[in-house]
């Protein structure tokens, strides 16, 4: 019996750690410029990541590209593009495994890098998940357009591997069944 519960009990950190995070966010500011079309800029987000998938790349852990799960934004369309999740992605930067910055953008061609002859945005959440800065450019206008008077965050939720629930299930039931052969052993010789 208790080499059954010494050998359960090392292989249970193996199977508990999570692979899937779960990241929602939620953003809002106001434009510094006066004269933009769009005086506020305000949205939420969510995706879902595996941490064992972060690359090292000259020293810097990140992912890129990430889908998002679900994007709401006031006002949508910006400009005149639609954003939705087929052209918004989040990019990621870790500090060894820590996550310590979340970029959220959309853009009209799915680019990165934004340019103030389209329609696009960014929002940056710093490592203690606070919103950091966000900024927003329509092409009808010159210029990028910063915001300020900013709130919003994130949270990070991590998702249990199902092989954890088997493991601890079937090591419940082992033991019960165990425990019971030796009851019915001890009850027949007695």
């Amino acid at each position: 019996m208790k080499t059954l519960i010494i050998f359960l009990l090392l292989l249970l950190p193996i199977s508990v750690s999570a692979a899937t995070i779960n990241l929602m966010g939620n953003f809002e500011g106001a434009s510094l410029n006066s004269g933009s079309a769009v005086t506020s800029f305000r949205g939420s987000w969510s995706l879902s990541y595996d941490d064992n998938s972060v690359v090292n790349l000259y020293g810097i852990n990140f992912l890129a590209d990430i889908p998002l799960t679900s994007l709401i934004l006031e006002p949508n369309p910006l400009g005149v593009t639609l954003f939705d999740t087929s052209n918004v992605a989040a990019y990621l930067s870790f500090s060894d495994t820590v996550l310590s910055g979340v970029f959220v953008g959309g853009t009209v061609n799915y680019v990165t890098a934004m340019n103030i002859r389209d329609d696009d945005f960014t929002v940056f959440y710093d490592d203690t998940s606070t919103l950091n800065s966000l900024s927003w450019g329509i092409s009808t206008e010159s210029g990028i357009i910063q915001a300020n008077e900013l709130t919003g965050s994130f949270t990070s939720t991590p998702v249990p591997l199902p092989n954890t629930v088997w493991l601890i299930g079937s090591c419940l039931f082992a033991m019960f069944r165990f425990s019971r052969k030796q009851q019915v052993a001890i009850k027949k010789i007695a």
